[in-house]
C-alpha cells in the first residue's frame, strides 16, 4: 500500500530531524517516483543521512544517490525506431 510523505513522516520514529527546506528537497526528490516507492526512497535517504552530519548539502546529496536507485530513464519508443526522414 502506497504512503505518503506526511504519512511516513507519522510512522517512522525521529532519528534525526530536518529543517523545512531540507524536507522540501525530499519531498521535491520523491514526486516523480510512483506512490509504491516513495516510503522506500525515503528511507533510503535516510540511511544514507545516518551517521552524517545533516546540512542542506548532505540532504541534496542523499536525494540525488537514491534517486540514482529508483529513477529509471524511460526506454525510447518502439515505433519511432528506423523510421527516420534519411532511412
Amino acid at each position: 500500500m502506497a504512503c505518503s510523505v506526511d504519512e511516513w513522516e507519522a510512522r517512522m520514529p525521529p532519528l534525526f530531524s530536518l529543517s523545512d527546506e531540507q524536507m522540501d528537497t525530499v519531498r521535491r526528490a520523491a514526486e516523480p517516483l510512483h506512490p509504491v516507492l516513495r516510503a522506500p526512497f525515503l528511507q533510503t535517504v535516510a540511511n544514507l543521512l545516518a551517521g552524517e552530519a545533516i546540512g542542506d548539502g548532505s540532504v541534496a546529496r542523499a536525494c540525488r544517490e537514491a534517486q540514482r536507485e529508483f529513477v529509471r530513464p524511460r526506454a525510447p519508443e518502439v515505433s519511432r525506431l528506423g523510421t527516420g526522414k534519411y532511412r
